[in-house]
């Protein structure tokens, strides 16, 4: 049973299918750890260090979610980490017995690989489906596959029979294609330096050079497959410029992160909070990444998480260190040395966290996590729990359990009140105002700090205004909205439903009830996200009704100066739309040359899978 859960909470947390039905996915896979991760008779005891750091880590999260600065921003955000723990939880408890988990998972993993294969020699497209970064789809090619071809080794190193000799070429082979066309460097240099070494092994324990040289051969036999399909992607992966590049927006976005740090020293700012600061402080040097991670996780979990959270992951790093060190030295035919691939592959994790957002992923964090759990579990014994470690299992099964809950009660919000799609058994298709109306009360009683619930008692205020006129109905409904605005100040939907039932009811931001004007409720939201375009559209619109006729270009010119391509980037449609404009209007040749020039760049911009499935969420949120 154990088996299948971690399977199925593998393949829930692989699939990315868009933004509005990953919550439920990300709902299911935790579920299905968490019940992975339960005791049960006969399972392996957990030792008190591994429950120690894993109610630590736990503790620090639900801290980071207490202290939020948004926590609709946090919560979802969060479980990718989470996973990892349980998914530790599950491979600790089970052992040998889940390793026939994870090579479904590593079945599952090369299924992936030779599907890029084929879209790559049919449609020349560059890997990286399931998931929506290239890196990272890179990194879960070698967590899967290091681990395989070590195993591989060590059964040619002690002479123990293979049942599928031809596995490890092949995987090579495909593994090499992928990763180098995936583009990414620090996935090739990990593939690479496994390659260095089990060379450095087999030369210093005097051990057979042939199975190495064998997976080396399919590798270069992988490497010619793609630089005959695409010989330009290969030599772009060292090119100086583009190495530059990337290393000027990750310091760009290092520096941004660690400024924050000062200012949410001890609780953090809540998780997935960074990308909302970082776009009121954003520079002209980053134009085109998404804003979303710092690129290196461990400036972002001190940040977002505080010191704690910090510390954890950099303890769970230290601790694949020492084991790596003590599996380098075991004996070939111990569970100590074939552990040693999971090892290399988790360090090669932690090193990539320097540069990605390796664990802000919840199947690579999940994927981490498992792995972890097996190796800790290696040389554990079969004897039941101790009280000394049961106790400690307790609590955090209590806060995980209502962790859960509270997720499945966001599945059901953004269901019920947004209308997203994935669960037809929670909605009609025909909206239910009533039905809405009471869910949200019920959803605000049972979690007054989040802002969705808030909102949709605000919605449901103001259908009843419209259907009754009545005044003491109008300033309810205000009052609802500044109950939402207050509970997630972050949320720029929240304050643009204000914003619109005040100019609709221009009478009631000077009532009796204090509220912010509309002009003040466009600059709050063009602080929060300078590319809102609903807001950049009101604020032309009161400049051009304006006595001066040019202030709604240079408004334009001002506000977007630093921010066309990653306007661009975020909202291609809406940011040609605005430099058409300034360039039909531009009173001179060489400013207009200069905007056409931009233009071209910006036309050149293509948006992310992620960034995509975003603006489809905003529009149902927006429907």
């Amino acid at each position: 049973m154990s088996m299948s859960l971690v399977i199925a909470a593998f393949l829930c947390a692989l699939v990315y299918v868009g933004a509005q039905y990953n919550l439920i996915f990300l709902a299911f896979s935790a579920s299905l750890l968490f019940m992975a991760a339960l005791p049960s008779v006969g399972r392996r005891e957990v030792s008190s260090p591994a429950w120690i750091f894993v109610t630590l880590a736990a503790l620090a999260l639900t801290s980071s979610q207490l202290f939020s600065l948004s926590p609709d921003s946090s919560f979802s955000a969060l479980w990718g980490p989470a996973l990892g723990l349980m998914a530790f939880l599950a491979g600790a408890r089970s052992g040998v017995f889940l390793r026939m988990a994870w090579r479904a998972v590593v079945f599952v993993v090369l299924l992936l690989a030779l599907r890029s294969v084929w879209a790559l020699v049919l449609d020349g497209q560059r890997p990286g489906w399931p998931m929506t970064d290239q890196n990272n789809y890179a990194s879960l090619l070698y967590l899967a596959f290091i681990p395989l071809l070590h195993e591989h080794l060590v059964a040619s190193w002690t002479r123990s029979p293979s049942r599928y000799p031809w596995l490890a070429p092949l995987v090579s082979l495909v593994g090499t294609l992928v990763i180098l066309a995936s583009g990414s460097r620090v996935g090739l240099a990990v593939w690479l330096g496994c390659g260095g070494l089990w060379l450095t092994l087999a030369w210093v324990r005097g051990l057979s050079v042939r199975p190495v040289l064998t997976i080396f051969a399919a590798g270069a036999a992988g490497a010619l497959v793609h630089l005959w399909l695409s010989p330009e992607p290969i030599a772009a992966v060292g090119e100086a410029d583009t190495i530059a590049g990337g290393i000027a927006v990750r310091w760009t976005l290092l520096q941004a992160a660690l400024s924050m740090v000062p200012s949410h020293a001890l609780t953090g700012t809540g998780f997935f909070v960074f990308p909302l600061l970082y776009r009121q402080v954003r520079s002209d040097l980053d134009a085109e990444s998404a804003g979303l991670f710092v690129h290196n996780d461990y400036v972002q979990f001190l940040l977002e998480g505080g010191p704690v959270l910090a510390f954890v992951l950099v303890i769970a790093g230290a601790w694949t260190f020492y084991r790596f060190v003590r599996a380098l030295s075991a004996p070939l035919d111990s569970a100590r040395f074939v552990s040693l691939g999971c090892l290399a592959a988790l360090g090669a994790l932690f090193a990539h966290a320097l540069v990605n957002f390796v664990f802000y992923t919840p199947v690579l964090s999940l994927l981490a996590g498992f792995m972890a759990g097996l190796v800790a579990g290696a040389d554990a014994s079969r004897s039941p729990a101790n009280a000394r470690t049961q106790w400690l299992s307790y609590p955090l099964l209590v806060v995980t359990a209502c962790g859960l809950a509270f997720l499945w009660l966001d599945v059901a919000s953004g269901v019920i009140l947004q209308r997203q799609p994935g669960m037809s058994w929670l909605v009609s298709e025909t909206p239910d105002p009533d039905r809405q109306a009471d869910f949200a009360s019920i959803a605000h009683r049972l979690n007054p700090a989040r802002g969705l619930p808030a909102l949709g008692l605000a919605v449901a205020a103001e259908g009843r205004f419209r259907t009754s006129g009545d005044p003491v109905a109008a300033r309810q409904t205000l009052l609802a909205y500044r109950q939402a605005v207050e509970t997630d100040p972050w949320n720029t939907m929240a304050w643009w439903r204000l914003h619109d039932f005040l100019e609709a009811n221009p009478g009631l931001a000077t009532g009796p009830v204090a509220s912010p004007t509309p002009e003040a409720i466009v600059a709050r939201v063009l602080e929060l996200d300078p590319l809102f375009v609903p807001a950049i559209e009101a604020r032309l619109r009161a400049l051009a009704g304006g006595d001066d006729s040019g202030a709604a270009r240079r408004f334009l010119l001002a506000h977007l100066a630093h921010r066309w391509l990653w306007f661009a980037y975020d909202n291609k449609e809406a940011a040609l739309h605005y430099i058409d404009q300034l360039i039909s209007t531009a009173p001179d040749t060489p400013e207009r040359q200069s905007l056409a020039a931009l233009r071209e760049r910006m036309q050149s911009v293509r948006p992310s899978v992620l960034i995509l499935s975003l603006h489809d969420h905003l529009d149902a949120v927006r429907a």
